[in-house]
């Protein structure tokens, strides 16, 4: 479901963003609501690229969305929890309920 010009944008914007050191700024996000098998063949795509290691890919896929959104998480029953200098989380009740 990922097109050819899909592919090859993703391919040469990750390339950039490796290369230029800003792959820590670069998260992996969807709005893919009417064919939801899209987010599964994205995420197959952007695991099967050789350029990026697995510590890259892991860092796309939620590690710096983690850090962009100061997320941490509880060890004991792996809720997550706000850290109180977060302005994104502060009140956001909505993520009391998230589980990681």
């Amino acid at each position: 479901m990922v097109t050819s010009i899909t592919k090859d944008f993703a391919v040469k914007f990750l390339r950039s963003a490796k290369e230029y050191g800003v792959l820590d700024r670069v998260m992996f996000g969807s709005d893919q609501m009417v064919w939801p098998e899209a987010i599964t063949s994205s995420i197959n795509f952007l695991n099967a690229l050789q350029f990026l290691t697995k510590a890259e890919k892991e860092m796309t896929f939620y590690k710096n969305a983690k850090k962009f959104l100061a997320l941490k998480i509880k060890t004991k029953d792996h809720n997550i929890i706000r850290e109180k200098h977060s302005p994104v989380l502060k009140n956001a009740s909505i993520f009391k309920n998230w589980v990681y």
